[in-house]
């Protein structure tokens, strides 16, 4: 979230063990994860990792 002086905030949300490495499997997780914390994915900016060789 952006603070009242317009200052970048971040947090850390939590761990999530995930059975699948599915692209399907990750965003069920994810969702789920925004969700118990009452946020909105369409209000979220992401910064992502390469990952991608442990996509199946």
């Amino acid at each position: 979230f952006v603070n009242d002086e317009g200052k970048v905030m971040e947090r850390f949300l939590g761990l999530k063990h995930i059975e699948r490495c599915t692209t399907a499997a990750l965003k069920e997780a994810l969702v789920g994860m925004l969700f118990s914390h009452k946020l909105s994915i369409s209000m979220l900016r992401w910064q992502g990792y390469d990952g991608a060789s442990n996509m199946r």
